[in-house]
């Protein structure tokens, strides 16, 4: 559990559009949590939206464009998109918001994983990471609310 900083991820000075991303390397087309996990240890960078470094958005862009699903570029633009999901129905796959800065908006994403664990790139750790949900004494205060953007009516996907 985290104990000492935390995190504070904020975007408003983020880029508005999201960069074209390469399909992640060894994984099978259509495998976000091989994506996701090929990623694990990426150096977390604000703004960041390549392999070299990595904010939380960038990291939800990093998985989920190579499948088609276009998402906004900031994380509280992000928590519009798709279905949102009370926390007692969370999938695997669905996106998790959280408050870090306080003042009650959205700043930080991750992708949910099930058993209440979730990975997303904080710069706490410094890295893309797993972490653990409601358990958490950091991130289960600090959690907004899920989206479902996979298998969703309202992700819009490429044709």
């Amino acid at each position: 559990m985290p104990s000492g900083p935390q995190p504070t991820d904020q975007w408003s000075t983020a880029p508005a559009a999201p960069p074209e991303f390469p399909t992640p390397v060894s994984t099978l087309p259509g495998d976000w949590r091989g994506a996701a996990m090929a990623l694990l240890g990426t150096p977390y960078h604000y703004g960041g939206t390549t392999r070299e470094g990595l904010d939380c958005s960038g990291f939800v862009l990093q998985v989920f464009t190579p499948l088609g699903v276009r998402l906004p570029r900031v994380s509280a633009d992000q928590a519009q998109v798709g279905q949102p999901v009370a926390a007692e129905d969370l999938q695997p796959g669905d996106l998790v918001f959280f408050d870090t800065a306080g003042g009650g908006r959205i700043s930080h994403v991750g992708i949910y994983l099930g058993g209440d664990r979730f990975v997303s790139a904080n710069s706490y750790q410094g890295k893309v990471s797993l972490d653990t949900l409601m358990a958490d004494r950091y991130w289960g205060p600090r959690y907004r609310g899920a989206r479902r953007v996979l298998s969703s009516p309202y992700a819009v996907q490429k044709p």
